[in-house]
């Protein structure tokens, strides 16, 4: 029988949400606020005040909250339970953050609202044997094949019997993007979230090299959606901005190391943002953004 114990994450849950660039202007500016650049995008971390304590909020028009908690589940079945039901309360929480503090932003929005969850799911403790190591991973990339449909009350009796047979058998699904490497680490990008364990920590990612490329992901997704469906938010664009995103995502800068350069392609590549982000551009350009 195969022993398994309970595993230790660092979750990080990303919101992007658009709130038009007067108004993520209006925040960068705020007193106390930090400022920063991801690959040569600037930024600058606020607060909002609210169970949601701080954001990261962009010049080109998104703001993204994130939230990090370090969780013990007994299984990955577990994880996919909470992360489901999380997912609705950080969506309410950010929600009521954003309608309390309406005052900050410029209006370009009638009512900002989330755009969505993403999760990054970092092991803090292994709880699996060394042989389902890999198969656990990419399950906590994405988590929801655990789980039924959300809106199907029948659910899935045993979820641990699908999980079962995922570790012992192997988990492969077509969207997973593998971006590890033997001996250093594991890790796996998906549309629903990314997952990583580092095996030796001293060549290993750090979390915080993930967070980061995660929030300038996010806020370029979120912009490049809401650019390529809304004349009027394309209007407010830049292609300078634009250019600066592209680039960022799609350039490996000259100092960056290969592991994170494999993560960076993995996480664009499965986020779909590149034709969003041709799409937005041929917005702005339609729109007669500047």
């Amino acid at each position: 029988m195969v022993h398994r114990s309970p595993f230790t994450v660092a979750s990080t849950k990303f919101v992007p949400v658009w709130i038009g660039p007067r108004s993520a202007q209006t925040l960068c500016a705020q007193p106390g606020a930090v400022t920063g650049a991801i690959r040569g995008v600037s930024f600058a971390e606020v607060s909002l005040a609210s169970p949601v304590p701080r954001v990261v909020a962009f010049p080109f028009g998104v703001l993204v909250a994130h939230v990090r908690e370090e969780r013990t589940f007994e299984t990955i079945g577990s994880l996919a339970e909470w992360r489901r039901q999380s997912y609705i309360d950080l969506h309410g929480l950010m929600q009521g953050a954003l309608d309390t503090h309406g005052s900050l932003l410029s209006h370009e929005v009638e009512r900002p609202t989330p755009s969505h969850v993403l999760s990054l799911y970092y092991v803090a403790k292994y709880g699996w044997p060394e042989h389902e190591h890999r198969a656990a991973l990419g399950l906590l990339a994405m988590p929801s094949v655990l789980l039924g449909r959300p809106d199907d009350d029948d659910q899935p009796p045993h979820p641990s019997d699908t999980e079962d047979a995922y570790l012992r058998e192997g988990f492969v699904a077509a969207e997973l993007h593998d971006f590890g490497v033997q001996r250093v680490a594991h890790g796996f990008a998906a549309w629903s979230g990314v997952s990583y364990a580092p095996i030796d920590k001293r060549r290993s990612l750090k979390e915080a090299d993930l967070v980061e490329l995660e929030l300038l992901v996010q806020a370029a997704w979120c912009y490049a959606n809401v650019i390529s469906e809304s004349d009027a938010a394309a209007a407010t664009a830049t292609i300078a901005d634009h250019s600066r995103l592209a680039r960022a995502l799609s350039h490996a800068g000259p100092t960056e190391n290969t592991q994170l350069c494999l993560a960076r392609e993995a996480i664009v590549e499965t986020s779909r943002i590149q034709g969003l982000l041709s799409a937005a551009r041929d917005s702005i350009m339609h729109n007669g953004g500047r």
